[in-house]
């Protein structure tokens, strides 16, 4: 499939029939990209003539809801394409200019909101506001910024990938599939260092399928990780596949930061061949599914449009900066999921109402200390609802805690503070801007303490709003902000399943074992085999060394020269260095028969003994030294008889930069192993 669109000249996208506003979306992005110059004219409710442009910005973003742009498989067929045209009805558009005049779209309404202020003052969307409201997490905007950052043209003309098969699933988990398998294995061709590969058959030699030469073609090279397609496999195993990938490519201090992003769609049931009944396939809490995604698709009466259903994600993507190190520097070390580094920092104290619809319940202010609001909200409760960041990740802005004070004057709605109805009626942009932030915070997120030993409230934090009282807030090594953890004793079931299991594990280590010291054993076969071939050799050299002890030392020397260069260069040199002394000691005295002797009584010593004996007395002389060591105990593999369950991440306010480490020295925290279900 890369080859295809990847060598084809154009690719023609085909958005369906026309509809009665498709040929004036259509027309007015012409109209846009014709004369640039005029397009803040277009930004008002009425152009020159009288004409009112309402109805063409309607037009164009129903255009761009189409079904065509929320599939997934449309990332790649666009991305490779050289060239592209878009058709609707009678109407075509090139894809360069569709796509400029969508970004301009985007660009407007999210930068001033000018659009859904025209709309909100317009019949035809009976003035609802905001209409165009969050047009940037648009599957058709995404689509756009991705294919526009996905590749930098080489100067030999081949494209090099930038991003990541981890950043684009995060980001694109609004695209649909029809398979959920897909959510993955759709991105593969277009993702940096990532090879795609068929799952191997028995008769398939280990050569590189043509799909692979192509994909080399296109790019790749050694950098790149083969990624195993396999669509008979269990949905579950596909995404426990793209986690431990996606663990493996990251840095190690944020290696663990895909847990907390909602990426996964929901699997379909998979019906057994044997059984023919629709099995559901459990998921560990550690998948996180799209339906704790920030944003959905959802049918109005007037269109379809995106709303937002969640707070969005504390860890932002992969690529760029983070906003968090809750763990610092330290990083993942451990070679699978199921087992992770940590230390528990604080237990969930007392919880409060789930902010619904974003809105603040009134309780979230008692709990927080701020009781008389005609001054100015504490600190601690302010930078926590608006998780101590501003728009675009930088640093909160200063006129926040003003924002918030006089946003309580009057948008109260009973016992939660209103701020859909400040932001859309309360006429003021800066606390309308404030309050987008503390939306994007809190969305179906609960307000907490944590509590020390004593039962005093210590800090405040968000967490997810299926946290109960008493989990556990953890730091992992190698995840960018805290998560929320709750322990679960296994039953008596689980984990007699379990001990079968390693008892099963343990028959499979020493089936391996038996293999090995097999493949050992014929090793040593063949080596004793060869050094048998050699014996013939050391019979002449041994005559050799025995006749020349009667001619003279000189002789004697050049035949040890050459037996040392197949002999133990550890025992010739140790005896060496004693005919060494021997023949220093008796030339001088002039005892030359006392010498001879000598000398004569070690080459023949050294010569009646193969490398073979002396080798296997030397063998010996080690394993006994070995034995007579201590040996360490191994540890016992018990089944534990507890896991934890991954909750969702946390916001603690004083803790997301470092200072848990800090923490953990300081009260001497040690850290654990615990097992991920």
């Amino acid at each position: 499939m890369p080859s295809i669109y990847g060598e084809a000249d154009a690719v023609c996208v085909w958005l369906g029939d026309r509809s009665e506003d498709s040929d004036m979306a259509i027309d007015f992005m012409e109209e846009i990209m014709d004369d640039i110059w005029k397009f803040d004219e277009l930004c008002k409710p009425k152009l020159k003539n009288g004409q009112e442009t309402g109805p063409k910005w309607k037009a164009l973003f129903s255009l761009i809801m189409r079904p065509w742009f929320s599939r997934r498989w449309i990332v790649q067929e666009i991305a490779l394409a050289k060239d592209g045209l878009i058709y609707c009805g009678p109407k075509t558009i090139t894809w360069r200019k569709f796509s400029d005049a969508v970004s301009l779209f985007v660009e407007v309404e999210t930068a001033t909101h000018r659009l859904s202020e025209i709309m909100k003052k317009s019949e035809i969307t009976d003035h609802i506001p905001n209409f165009f409201d969050h047009v940037a997490y648009l599957s058709a905007t995404l689509l756009i910024d991705t294919t526009n950052f996905l590749f930098r043209r080489l100067p030999n003309g081949e494209k090099d990938d930038l991003l990541s098969l981890e950043y684009l699933v995060s980001r694109l988990s609004i695209f649909k599939t029809t398979k959920p398998h897909d959510a993955v294995y759709s991105l593969l061709a277009i993702a940096q260092n990532t090879l795609p590969t068929a799952a191997p058959r028995e008769d398939q030699m280990q050569e590189d399928t043509a799909a692979q030469q192509k994909a080399k073609k296109l790019g790749r090279d050694l950098r790149s990780r083969p990624f195993r397609v396999d669509y008979g496999q269990h949905y579950v195993d596909t995404c426990k596949d793209f986690m431990q990938f996606s663990i493996n490519q990251a840095e190690g201090s944020r290696a663990l930061d895909i847990i907390c992003r909602p990426w996964s769609p929901p699997a379909v049931p998979r019906v057994e061949p044997e059984k023919g009944a629709a099995k559901a396939q459990n998921f560990p809490s550690w998948i996180r599914g799209v339906e704790d995604a920030a944003f959905e698709v959802q049918n109005t009466a007037m269109a379809e449009k995106i709303n937002r259903i969640n707070a969005n994600p504390l860890i932002g993507l992969p690529l760029g900066n983070r906003s968090y190190a809750a763990a610092g520097t330290r990083k993942f070390d451990i070679k699978t999921l199921n087992f992770l580094r940590r230390f528990v920092l604080h237990r969930v104290g007392e919880l409060q109402e789930r902010s619904q619809s974003g809105n603040i319940p009134r309780k979230w202010f008692d709990a927080g200390g701020w009781t008389d609001t005609a001054v100015d909200p504490p600190e601690d409760l302010w930078r926590t609802l608006v998780a101590n960041g501003g728009p675009d990740g930088r640093n909160p802005l200063s006129f926040y805690p003003t924002a918030l004070r006089v946003s309580t004057d009057k948008g109260f709605r009973g016992t939660e503070l209103d701020t859909h109805y400040l932001i859309n009626h309360g006429l003021c942009s800066i606390v309308a801007q404030f309050l987008r932030r503390v939306q994007e915070v809190i969305w179906n997120r609960k307000l907490m303490h944590t509590y020390e030993e004593d039962g005093k409230p210590m800090r405040l934090g968000l967490v997810h709003q299926n946290a109960h009282e008493g989990d556990s807030i953890c730091i992992l090594y190698g995840c960018s902000v805290p998560v929320v953890l709750r322990r679960v004793e296994k039953s008596d079931d689980q984990i007699r399943v379990e001990e079968e299991l390693i008892k099963k594990e343990a028959a499979m280590k020493i089936q391996r074992q038996f293999r090995t010291s097999k493949r050992l054993r014929e090793q040593k076969r063949k080596r004793l085999a060869e050094q048998k071939s050699q014996k013939d050799r050391w019979l002449l050299y041994r005559e050799l060394l025995q006749d020349a002890v009667s001619r003279s030392p000189k002789l004697v020397r050049r035949c040890i020269r050459r037996a040392f260069k197949e002999y133990n260069i550890l025992t010739l040199s140790s005896l060496m260095v004693l005919v060494a002394v021997c023949i220093g000691v008796d030339v001088r005295m002039g005892h030359l028969e006392m010498f001879l002797s000598v000398y004569s009584g070690l080459v023949v010593v050294l010569a009646l003994f193969p490398r073979r004996i002396l080798w296997r007395i030397w063998s010996e002389i080690v394993i006994k030294w070995l034995r007579l060591r201590p040996k360490k105990k191994s540890p016992v593999q018990l089944v534990n008889p507890s896991y934890y369950r991954f909750i969702g991440e946390c916001y603690l306010h004083g803790m997301m930069d470092g200072e848990a480490i800090t923490y953990q020295n300081e009260n001497n925290i040690k850290a654990e192993t615990f097992e991920l279900h």
